[in-house]
């Protein structure tokens, strides 16, 4: 088993870290290039803000489901990875670290802090949300249709009586 949970914690890190450096780096670059005006290019932050919250939300569902469905890890172990991956941002760490655990805490915190201005978002508190959703994710499962999983050859066979040519 400790090879599927060091596999889904690689996933977890190669996941959110993507999606850190979408949000901090192509996509600002991105609204800098195609809007030069500074409040249409603040307010596209602001949506792009609102999209990254919610698709956290939705990619720590997926590896929850993940975690169930592809690693096939009990909720012990799944909270387990999933806590010795986050628990370690709250230990310190040097300053350029500091700098990658307050980009995960954005990923979530950058959209509450639009729709609860007044709120600040603690560590705890966001680890608390981001644990829900992957816990939430377990009770999902996606499933393909069965002709994805089949070659081309295959796919064909299916489709076209075997006599026509």
């Amino acid at each position: 088993m400790v090879k599927h949970m060091s596999r889904l914690g690689c996933e977890i890190l190669l996941v959110v870290g993507i999606l850190i450096a979408l949000k901090n780096g192509f996509f600002p670059w991105m609204i800098s290039m195609w809007y030069p005006n500074p409040l249409l290019s603040e307010k596209m932050g602001e949506w792009t803000a609102i999209i990254i919250g919610v698709g956290t939300c939705l990619l720590y569902m997926g590896l929850g489901s993940a975690a169930k469905h592809a690693h096939a890890l009990t909720p012990t172990q799944m909270i387990g990875t999933f806590g010795l991956l986050h628990g370690t941002f709250f230990l310190p760490f040097p300053q350029w670290l500091d700098q990658i655990i307050r980009d995960w805490q954005g990923l979530l915190d950058d959209m509450l802090a639009l729709f609860l201005p007044g709120r600040m978002f603690t560590s705890f508190e966001l680890f608390g949300m981001l644990l829900g959703m992957f816990i939430l994710g377990r009770l999902f499962h996606v499933r393909e249709d069965e002709l994805r999983h089949l070659g081309q050859a295959q796919r064909e066979e299916k489709k076209l009586p075997s006599s026509a040519t």
